[in-house]
């Protein structure tokens, strides 16, 4: 792949480390506060279990269809020109793949009530925000106004009703 290439894939050059990174410090924070130390998850007590693991598991098994679909969607395309992808999950949002990876997080947060874990959502939103703000600029160099007019009807994270 070339320079050119790799620009158009519009992937911050730290993306895949921070995402990394913030798996590991999630899922440590989440279970060590959830299932050993216990400091934040008083919340549990006032929101049963047959709310909080339904909720948790929807969350997580949209992650789940998000990140599949986005994977075959995104990497099962050979051969082809960059260009803008706007069908399937796509027409929907312009980043499923983060959705889902930030959807993963709550439902996990959402089961245990962790505090300390939402608190780590809650940067990993950030960083999500930060990398994919960085992202759509090189997609808006490289793709121009197709994909400028893509973001006009297809929003960030929640879809575009009208």
């Amino acid at each position: 792949m070339d320079r050119n290439d790799k620009m158009l894939v519009g992937e911050h050059p730290f993306g895949d480390a921070g995402q990394l990174i913030i798996l590991c410090i999630f899922i440590i924070v989440w279970a060590l506060d959830s299932f050993i130390l216990k400091w934040t998850i008083f919340l549990g007590d006032n929101i049963p279990l047959f709310i909080r693991i339904p909720g948790g598991l929807l969350a997580v098994l949209v992650a789940a269809y998000l990140t599949v679909v986005t994977v075959r969607t995104m990497f099962f395309r050979p051969g082809e020109k960059p260009m803008v992808v706007d069908f399937g999950v796509y027409r929907a949002v312009r980043h499923p793949m983060y959705l889902g990876t930030i959807l993963f997080y709550l439902g996990l947060v959402l089961m245990t009530m962790s505090i300390a874990a939402a608190v780590v959502l809650t940067a990993t939103i950030g960083f999500y925000q930060y990398i994919a703000r960085y992202e759509e600029k090189l997609l808006l160099r490289a793709l121009g106004d197709d994909y400028r007019a893509y973001m006009k009807r297809t929003g960030m994270w929640i879809p575009k009703i009208l």
